[in-house]
């Protein structure tokens, strides 16, 4: 797990051994959160921009056995986590904990749903609903945090990321390899991107100008940035690691 600057350079390690997976900076970028592998059951976790004091939940009274919960809401007081028991399918769901020790425990939907992004004002999460398809098949969906007015976005079956633009007025997500664009009414538009690779998990920058994203070329895969229009692409990460998660930090 590391940092950089958005250039490419300054490149050091934010938390040593195997802390976990990091998904996503907390809005004032002093917290990232991180999906904790090596305590048991996946849950979540956060640790400081310095890569100190991690702290790692305790699963929440009534949890399901696996709540990895990596995305912040705008006001940096709850999680969105994914839910599921590989035992027992029909306790899966999307939940919220309260981001300071995970817990306060509210189930959003009852399917396998991973949360991608809160929307700007912090009232709606954006999320792919998993179908037994494949992960190039999932559903991008949108919910009210209290659970209601399910909205699904396109008909168009998207992979495994998804990020809400910062204006609200865009949703980001990748199909086919290519990183695409959805405008309210669910049209799509791939990013031109003119290295050939497979590109994916991508993150709006603050400003939304920018993208930051996994790009596979071959067998090696690291973290890029791209101007939303195609333009602009440039590599962050260049490591035999095959680097997948990226966020910008505040």
């Amino acid at each position: 797990m590391f940092t950089a600057r958005p250039d490419g350079s300054g490149v050091r390690p934010l938390l040593a051994g195997s802390g976990g997976e990091p998904r996503q900076w907390s809005p004032d970028g002093t917290l990232l959160a991180v999906i904790a592998t090596n305590h048991g059951p996946l849950v979540g976790s956060t640790v400081r921009a310095d890569g100190t004091h991690q702290h790692v939940f305790r699963l929440p009274p009534g949890a399901p056995p696996s709540l990895p919960c990596g995305i912040w809401s705008p006001d940096a007081q709850r999680l969105a986590c994914e839910g599921f028991d590989d035992a027992h399918p029909d306790r899966a769901g999307m939940y919220t904990v309260r981001a300071s020790d995970g817990l306060q425990l509210v189930q959003v939907t009852k399917h396998r749903d991973v949360p991608c992004s809160y929307s700007p004002d912090g009232t709606r999460i954006l999320f792919l609903r998993l179908t037994a398809e494949g992960e190039e098949h999932n559903q991008l969906m949108t919910v009210q945090v209290d659970g209601s007015h399910e909205h699904l976005i396109t008909q168009s079956a998207v992979g495994l990321s998804c990020d809400w633009s910062p204006d609200g007025r865009t949703v980001l997500s990748e199909m086919k390899g290519s990183l695409v664009l959805f405008d309210p009414s669910g049209t799509p538009t791939p990013i031109p991107i003119a290295t050939g690779g497979s590109a994916g998990r991508g993150a709006f920058s603050a400003d939304g100008s920018h993208i930051i994203f996994s790009f596979k070329v071959g067998a090696q895969e690291d973290i890029y940035t791209v101007r939303t229009d195609g333009s602009d692409l440039t590599q962050i990460t260049d490591t035999p690691a095959n680097e997948e998660f990226g966020d910008w930090g505040r």
